[in-house]
């Protein structure tokens, strides 16, 4: 649901977690940034993007915004629109960005590409991360729960 509301847009959004509404407010600024990102300025942004991943292999988004001389907000923005082109992908392998935090990678995504699934990063009759959480509890009395409520 949209007003305008003075000079700012008031939004109201459905919080998925809690079924409750948020109502936030916009400022100016922000709608005006939105409206200046056009079709010709998006897609030159995908071009150097598609460009830089090209060159990289693989690379996280930070060294994508530095290679292609972008700001990193803008290149997070433009990933998620290129994979859901279908023009790269997550290769579920992650990065260090600046701040020590990791980040997924991303590739250029050719007609031949098998995509990698969760399970690639398990080796045959290896145990999952779950199983292994399932193996511990187990082994621990005082942390098995015979029902919700105890």
């Amino acid at each position: 649901m949209e007003q305008i509301f003075g000079k700012l847009k008031k939004n109201t959004y459905l919080n998925s977690l809690t079924n409750k509404t948020t109502t936030m407010q916009l400022p100016q600024t922000s709608h005006d940034a939105g409206k200046s990102m056009t079709k010709e300025l998006r897609e030159q942004h995908h071009a150097k993007i598609l460009k830089s991943i090209e060159a990289l292999g693989e690379a996280i988004y930070e060294v994508i915004a530095w290679h292609c001389g972008m700001e990193k907000h803008q290149v997070g923005r433009r990933l998620k629109e290129l994979v859901d082109a279908g023009k790269i992908y997550n290769t579920l392998r992650t990065g260090i960005t600046a701040t020590g935090r990791k980040a997924n990678m991303f590739a250029i995504r050719k007609p031949d590409t098998v995509l990698p699934t969760p399970e690639h990063h398990y080796k045959e009759g290896e145990p999952t991360g779950a199983d292994l959480a399932c193996m511990i509890i187990n082994k621990h009395e005082k942390l098995k729960q015979k029902s919700l409520f105890e």
